[in-house]
């Protein structure tokens, strides 16, 4: 898989995470006491949505022509990840659903019901946190590439008169 193709597969997680985040921020802007797990759910969201951002970036570069091929693999394994964790937050979310509607906005939170213990949740938000770590690292081996292939093939062009 070609850089570009793996960006526009980073991108589509990107957009995935963004439709979830917003989802998932409505819920927590809307109400101030909204669950504690599922303002840190939504905190680690947003990482994950700038590391995508980031990584996607760093992958259409004109300067990325190509990738380690072991890499290759890595990449699709993590977006896969990221896609099952994504689609795990998105069940959660879909689950979610008002069981009385009257009341104030404050008390929201007592009237919606969520299927989901907080272990879930925790376990989503850890497994968010180590897909952003991993793609920060990705981003940083990808940006050392890149910088050591360009000074490679400054170094074996011939000289120019």
């Amino acid at each position: 898989m070609d850089p570009l193709s793996l960006a526009a597969s980073i991108g589509s997680l990107a957009g995935f995470s963004i439709r979830l985040l917003t989802t998932l921020s409505e819920f927590v802007d809307a109400v101030r006491e909204a669950p504690k797990e599922v303002q840190c759910l939504s905190n680690e969201l947003a990482s994950l949505y700038a590391a995508l951002g980031h990584v996607k970036i760093a992958l259409q570069t004109p300067r990325v022509s190509t990738i380690p091929p072991a890499w290759i693999a890595d990449f699709d394994k993590l977006v896969a990840d990221c896609h099952d964790t994504l689609a795990d937050v998105q069940g959660i979310l879909d689950k979610a659903r008002a069981t009385q509607t009257a009341g104030s906005a404050t008390q929201l939170w007592k009237v919606v019901k969520f299927s989901f213990k907080s272990k879930q949740v925790d376990l989503l938000r850890k497994r968010i946190a180590a897909q952003t770590a991993i793609l920060s690292n990705l981003l940083a081996a990808l940006t050392e590439f890149v910088v050591e292939h360009h000074k490679l093939s400054i170094t074996s062009a011939p000289p120019a008169f």
